[in-house]
């Protein structure tokens, strides 16, 4: 299948792969079978790659066919003539570095390739999967249409939430101290809606070095979905807990198991759709990233350093509209893991104490907000400022483990470490920050610890040996170099019947 063509102003090189190509005579009857179930769903499709040389310009082309480099630079119609590319005209960048352009038809058509049938693709693989034990499972037939009923319900589903496709078009451009660009798509956004302003970045902290905050949009979909599945699926593990456990008890306490959990499973959805969920159905969240935390001490017996070393901080902010009502919740789901500790001392009395319960946290009130934590976490780590937490407030909810920065989230200010055309009333459905020099700067300690506790003197080689040796204070010179990195930001804004449209920028130091 390889093949090499000659062009009027060039040559290319391809290979193409086709389902014939496999060699079924070769297979056993398993890996045969497996093989035929695909070459079915790849009846006459290929693949091709090929490389070439047209007009002084080296091509690479991946595709069905193996000529489409041939083609290149014969139509009279140009892609810089689509509308799509107005948006590029009309911002005219100096110093361009990059386009990148995908059409709707080419997103679409991957879309339904990857997930198209999805389902019923991986049924396929499961119902050939239990074919050997057709033996122990008299009703294989009737499962198999029950799991390819319930498969192509899924793929349809899938389908009907499947975004309408568009193009899209990036391109970045030099700028005098790094480099900026855009995004435009006008795929229909299921993902993201704005908020202007977007609230919970004002529980970013003092001073991030990494952020990222968005708003998300509800999708009724996921609810059918998962009302579904929790119909559907304790018929499908009773089967296969029939077909795995061999032995008639541990069987028969298996189905027993799943009849008593399953209805928890279906409380705790209901908690999660009723309480908590819309306890926090503003959908906006954020993940930032610090270390202003330090110590001097890892641990009992470990060596002190000399300087501060900088403790990774990452924590979570979610807005709160219903205090209350997020705080029954979780009340509900405590009562629930009681009742589950319940099912397993019923059926394996020696597994749990009499009377045992899940432990409920400690509570104290800090500044109008509650603080929930165990403190058997917090002394399950030897550092100072160690602390597993959960915050809420009237508007937001904490989660993370630096009691520093939870603190520091805690107190609501203006976001500061932010793209500089991002105002309050900027719509914005997406912020990310990243400061990469401070990234680079927070690890430099830690290096310097290991090169002192090598037992070598910063000024002395690293190793004997002849040849330029690098000192320790040669390698956190290098390292230095990589503060150049600078700072990158970047928002996305969901346009009114237009398209997403993402602006970043790299700021080198």
């Amino acid at each position: 299948k390889l093949k090499r063509s000659d062009l009027k102003e060039g040559q290319t090189l391809s290979i193409s792969l086709e389902p014939s190509m496999i060699p079924l005579d070769q297979l056993d009857d398993e890996p045969r079978q497996m093989a035929e179930q695909i070459m079915g769903l790849l009846e006459g499709r290929s693949f091709s790659f090929a490389i070439g040389v047209k007009s002084n310009i080296l091509l690479m082309a991946f595709g069905e066919g193996a000529s489409v480099i041939d083609s290149v630079g014969d139509s009279e119609n140009k892609l810089l003539d689509h509308e799509a590319f107005d948006v590029l005209k009309a911002a005219a960048p100096s110093n361009l570095r990059a386009i990148n352009y995908a059409s709707a038809r080419w997103r679409d058509s991957q879309f339904k390739a990857n997930m198209s049938g999805y389902f019923q693709r991986m049924t396929t693989q499961f119902s050939m999967a239990i074919q050997s034990e057709a033996e122990n499972v008299p009703d294989l037939e009737t499962w198999r249409a029950e799991i390819e009923t319930d498969a192509q319900w899924l793929d349809q589903k899938i389908a009907e939430l499947s975004p309408e496709f568009g193009p899209t078009l990036t391109w970045s451009f030099a700028t005098a101290d790094g480099e900026e660009g855009y995004q435009y798509d006008w795929s229909e956004n299921v993902v993201f809606q704005n908020a202007a302003p977007l609230t919970v970045t004002s529980h970013a902290g003092e001073a991030p070095l990494a952020l990222f905050g968005l708003k998300q949009r509800t999708n009724p979909g996921g609810e059918e979905i998962a009302e579904y599945l929790l119909e559907r699926m304790p018929n499908h593990i009773r089967r296969f807990i029939r077909l795995a456990e061999d032995d008639e008890d541990d069987r028969e306490q298996a189905l027993s198991v799943l009849d008593e959990g399953w209805p928890l499973v279906r409380e705790a959805y209901v908690i999660m759709r009723d309480k908590i969920g819309p306890a926090m159905d503003a959908n906006e969240s954020l993940f930032s990233m610090a270390a202003d935390w330090t110590t001097y001490q890892l641990g009992p017996g470990m060596p002190r350093a000399e300087t501060a070393l900088p403790l990774p901080e990452m924590a979570i902010a979610c807005t709160v509209s219903d205090r209350d009502l997020f705080i029954d919740g979780c009340v509900n789901m405590y009562e629930l893991l009681d009742r589950v500790v319940d099912i397993v001392r019923e059926h394996n009395p020696d597994s749990v104490p009499e009377g045992y319960t899940i432990p409920r946290p400690q509570e104290e009130s800090i500044n109008g907000s509650t603080r929930y934590f165990y403190r058997e976490l917090s002394d399950g780590v030897p550092i100072e400022g160690f602390a597993p937490q959960l915050i809420i407030s009237d508007d937001v909810l904490l989660l993370g483990y630096s009691d520093r920065q939870v603190r520091d989230m805690l107190q609501a200010r203006p976001l500061q470490t932010r793209p500089a055309w991002m105002t309050p009333q900027t719509p914005t459905a997406a912020v990310v920050y990243a400061d990469l020099a401070g990234m680079v700067s927070a690890v430099r300690p830690w290096i310097e610890f290991g090169l002192v506790q090598s037992g070598k003197d910063l000024d002395e080689p690293l190793a004997n040996g002849n040849g330029p040796i690098p000192t320790g204070n040669d390698v956190l010179q290098i390292w230095d170099c990589f503060e150049s990195a600078g700072k990158v930001a970047a928002t996305t804004t969901v346009t009114k019947d237009g398209p997403t449209v993402s602006h970043w920028v790299w700021v080198t130091e």
